[in-house]
């Protein structure tokens, strides 16, 4: 499960409300990437719920999660200070604060051709280029994919991200 923007836990929230989930029986996290809109609110998840959700993400993204290295975006805004407009200035702090507050422990590390027990067999596929260490997790009893940020619906049609919000676009094409 992605977390979703920091301030999103209501919406989180009522989504397993409306799935007849109990939200208190969550116990695990899979983190398809590092980026804000999937991490921001796991640090208020686990502060609910500290010693009952095992939180998984790929090797390469485990840095950027705990807080031991900056992430991708933010170190990409910093080298490019200089020459931002004021608005992309803006969003830099605003990222950076957030990051700040959303680090979590990442308690299991993946791989890319690991398989996950739980809803039926979890396939995890490493697909780096939209980060470094992103994955995608094939749900085999539903045959369901979960991709994350490397595909997107449009009109109706699984199209890629736009190029400018991967790392490496040429290495995202790759993994898909």
């Amino acid at each position: 499960m992605d977390a979703g923007f920091p301030g999103q836990l209501p919406q989180i929230r009522e989504a397993f409300k409306k799935a007849a989930v109990f939200f208190d029986k969550l116990n695990m996290g899979i983190l398809t990437h590092h980026d804000i809109d999937h991490i921001g609110n796991l640090s208020a998840i686990l502060k609910e719920m500290p010693d009952n959700v095992t939180v998984f993400a790929h090797e390469e993204e485990k840095p950027c999660i705990n807080g031991e290295k900056a992430p991708l975006k933010i170190t990409g805004l910093e080298a490019n200070m200089g020459s931002l407009p004021k608005k992309m200035k803006v969003l830099y702090e605003k990222m950076k604060v957030a990051f700040v507050n959303c680090k979590v422990n990442v308690d299991k590390t993946l791989i890319g051709v690991d398989e996950l027990s739980y809803c039926g067999g979890i396939q995890v596929i490493f697909t780096p280029g939209h980060t470094l260490g992103h994955i995608c997790l094939y749900l085999k009893q539903s045959k369901t994919l979960i991709a994350g940020d490397m595909l997107r619906v449009e009109d109706g049609k699984l199209i890629i991200v736009a190029p400018f919000t991967n790392f490496d676009t040429t290495l995202s094409i790759r993994s898909l």
